[in-house]
C-alpha cells in the first residue's frame, strides 16, 4: 500500500518540504498557513510534477527578491529599550 505524501512550499522562507501528514507550520521558519502553502499530494501529483510545481513557486518567490517575509517588514524601533 502506497502512503500518501503531501507537498508544501513556504512563501515566508522559500523552503519546501514533503510530509506524510498535514502540517500546520513550516518546519524551517515556523510560519503559519498564511504563507505555508499545500501544493498537492502524491495522488494528484507525481514526483516530477511536484518538483515542477515547487520550482514554479520558487521562481515566483525569487522574483520578489527572495526576501523572507519577516525580513521584508519594517524594523521596529527598539531604542526605547536601551539604557
Amino acid at each position: 500500500m502506497k502512503t500518501k505524501t503531501y507537498y508544501f512550499f513556504c512563501e515566508g522562507c522559500g523552503g519546501d518540504t514533503a510530509a506524510y501528514n498535514l502540517l500546520v507550520r513550516c518546519p524551517y521558519c515556523h510560519a503559519v498557513k498564511a504563507t505555508f502553502l499545500l501544493l498537492g499530494d502524491s495522488e494528484g501529483l507525481s514526483d516530477p510534477e511536484a518538483a515542477r510545481v515547487v520550482e514554479q513557486h520558487r521562481k515566483k518567490w525569487s522574483s520578489k527578491n527572495g526576501v523572507a517575509f519577516a525580513d521584508a517588514l519594517p524594523k521596529k524601533n527598539r531604542a526605547w529599550f536601551r539604557r
